[in-house]
């Protein structure tokens, strides 16, 4: 690139009223630290909700805006603004301007914009206001640091001639790539496409132009034809989430609706979907479809809503039919044994979370006897994989008189010993209980034996199954070793406490970069061992401290109706949580680890205020042989439902024929 030729015009020149170049009024001066804190990248006006529904006034009405808004917004800095209509025609369209004041630095992006003929009735706006700036260069052999992906947008320009890319685009393009090199990073080969993309011209006909790092506050319309606001950070909220119970209902209703949506007609649930193209992919993973079904029906148990019930119990015959029947002895006993049929071997956590999904079918339903049979064979295949000491054989050799692997699963027991524990509730045979109690005492007494907070490791469904074995037993040993993984899980947490500053969204997150699903596992952890500490007597103050800000990270990544702006196919994204701050990509069990911590918390929230939900030890021991909870007023159902309503078609499973109707939105 010939720098003579062209010198970075962001420390060149300021450019006239609704222009494109860089307005250079305000510091550029980089930071000296590598993170610097991000507070100095506020600015207030730029905060300010009124000054920037003013903006989107602006922006809709360039001409004709009221005065008021005008007056307001001149006030203001000039700084380059881009200005971007997204809706579900496509391509995107933008226009960027820069002024002397905010004013015309947002009328210039918005005439810009007016040229590309976009139906702005159809479409929600986006706006970018540049706070920072750097000149950078376009390396193919190098790529920015993954930790600003999100946070950092280009620009380029070669005269009149300019493209560019915001920083929440930077994810959702898929320009951030997790194998970018020796680890994850900005591509900049990907970086490069999208310019030309945008504008060929900048690239002919040679690649000649000036680059710009840039970061932005960045608000976009909550719905199409403009209204609401929100502020933007990454792809998600910049503000933090509310921790009201009903507002983690209706998280948990657009989660399941979502999984709803995603259920096929013969029960599978699309597993791996990217929003960024509107693709699934073919792999699949039946252990995660069990537990996806457990939360479906822990979702129906709340609400009441049988659409829920009917693609779980399709899920559950597709998980019959993924399944096999043979004779299957251990120590402890066995007999006729149920197993999931996934790979090489006989994984231990397909039958504990199939048994698990069926004990909660029971509970949720009052039907005690439909999956009875199956239940007790997966139990049975449970009670056949424990030795001895206790411990359990995480991979079954296929062939019957065949040899276990030596691989061990962190998992796979707390998944068996919780669907043991909470199968003895619905069919108290002491076999069960015995078969939990020894796989749980082994874990706690070998495999975890003298490790501090340091070195546990965040065991999810053995907290899970603690709480039902405290429940039935009151042994010291069960509250003690929930109470020290829940201290393993703080220390993981504060680990990343120093990083907050940096970037605000590693807030309550885990590892670096944060995950939603660890932050999720956590959650359901942690909601459990409230449910022993509740037991036992006990506050456990700092334990409600870790689970609020673990799920307000968490809450991070759910595709709410505000966040779906960008997305190619809004309908099928809708509730559904990504892979984290970084991650735009959909699992099923990202949703559904999410939407049971969600129905857990909202759970402790509402007995804080002495109203009753169900779940939990004490609820399942409580209703075990009686009326199960009535759901939610039909009023509510649909007023919980209205953006699922709105966005999404119907499913096949809210009509009464479903089972012969294909959804439209299932894989």
């Amino acid at each position: 690139m010939n720098r003579d030729r062209l010198p970075w015009i962001l420390l060149a020149l300021v450019m006239v009223a609704g222009g494109v170049g860089w307005y250079a009024g305000h510091d550029d001066s980089l930071p000296s630290e590598k993170h610097p804190e991000e507070t100095i990248f506020e600015v207030a006006e730029l905060a300010d909700k009124t000054n920037i529904q003013a903006a989107f006034a602006l922006a809709r009405s360039p001409i004709d805006a009221e005065e008021s808004a005008q007056s307001v917004l001149a006030q203001f800095e000039g700084r380059q603004t881009f200005l971007c209509a997204y809706s579900l025609a496509k391509p995107v369209h933008c226009g960027a301007g820069s002024a002397d004041n905010l004013a015309e630095s947002i009328r210039g992006a918005a005439k810009e914009l007016a040229t590309k003929n976009v139906d702005l009735d159809e479409a929600r706006l986006k706006l970018d206001f540049v706070v920072w700036s750097q000149p950078t260069e376009l390396s193919l052999k190098e790529s920015d640091n993954w930790s600003v992906a999100g946070t950092i947008g280009y620009f380029a320009q070669r005269d009149d001639q300019y493209a560019f890319v915001t920083p929440a685009e930077v994810i959702g393009l898929g320009i951030y790539d997790e194998n970018e090199g020796m680890g994850r990073g900005v591509s900049k080969k990907m970086l490069a496409q999208t310019l030309r993309d945008r504008n060929e011209a900048l690239f002919e006909p040679q690649p000649a132009f000036s680059l710009t790092r840039f970061r932005a506050t960045s608000w976009v319309e909550v719905t199409d034809g403009g209204g609401d606001v929100v502020r933007l950070y990454r792809t998600h909220k910049f503000e933090w989430d509310s921790l009201e119970a009903d507002h983690l209902l209706q998280r948990s209703v657009l989660a399941a609706d979502y999984l709803l949506a995603a259920t096929a007609p013969n029960g599978k649930i699309r597993y791996h979907y990217d929003p960024r193209d509107d693709q699934s992919e073919s792999s699949y993973n039946l252990i995660r479809h069990a537990g996806t079904i457990y939360s479906v029906l822990m979702a129906y148990q709340r609400t009441g809503f049988e659409p829920y019930r009917k693609s779980a119990e399709a899920s559950i015959e597709y998980l019959f039919k993924k399944s096999r029947r043979d004779e299957r002895q251990g120590p402890w006993g066995g007999g006729d044994s149920m197993y999931v049929v996934e790979g090489s071997s006989i994984k231990l956590g397909g039958a504990g979370l199939g048994l698990l999904a069926l004990v909660q079918h029971m509970e949720s339903t009052g039907d005690r006897e439909k999956y009875l049979d199956e239940a007790r064979a997966y139990a049975r295949f449970l009670v056949s994989q424990q030795k001895e000491d206790g411990e359990f054989h995480s991979y079954a050799p296929q062939e019957l008189g065949g040899t276990a692997k030596d691989r061990v699963s962190i998992y796979y027991p707390g998944e068996a010993i919780l669907g043991l524990a909470r199968m003895y509730v619905v069919d108290p045979d002491p076999l069960w209980r015995d078969t939990a109690v020894r796989g749980a005492n082994w874990l706690i007494k070998v495999r975890d034996a003298g490790k501090s907070h340091q070195q546990l490791a965040n065991d999810h469904w053995l907290m899970i199954a603690l709480s039902y074995l405290y429940e039935e037993t009151r042994d010291p040993l069960y509250l003690s070793h929930s109470l020290a993984i829940a201290r393993a899980v703080q220390y993981q947490q504060e680990k990343n406490r120093f990083r907050y500053k940096a970037h605000r969204d590693y807030r309550g997150g885990y590892y670096n970069p944060p995950r939603s699903t660890p932050a999720a596992t956590r959650a359901e952890g942690l909601v459990a061992v409230l449910d022993t500490c509740a037991i036992a007597g006990e506050e456990c103050a700092y334990v409600r401290e870790v689970l609020a800000e673990t799920v307000i990270h968490m809450n991070l990544s759910q595709y709410t109706p505000e966040l779906v702006w960008w997305m190619p196919n809004r309908a099928v994204t809708l509730g559904a949580f990504n892979g984290g701050i970084y991650d735009v990509e959909v699992r099923n069990d990202y949703v559904q680890h999410a939407m049971s911590a969600l129905l857990g918390m909202e759970r402790h929230l509402a007995q804080s205020q002495e109203r009753e939900l169900p779940g939990g030890p004490s609820w399942s021991r409580k209703i075990a042989q009686s009326e199960g909870f009535p759901g939610l007023e039909q009023q509510e159902i649909k007023g919980l439902r209205r953006w699922t309503e709105e966005i999404r078609p119907t499913t096949a499973w809210e009509v009464d024929d479903g089972a012969n109707q294909a959804p439209e939105t299932a894989p």
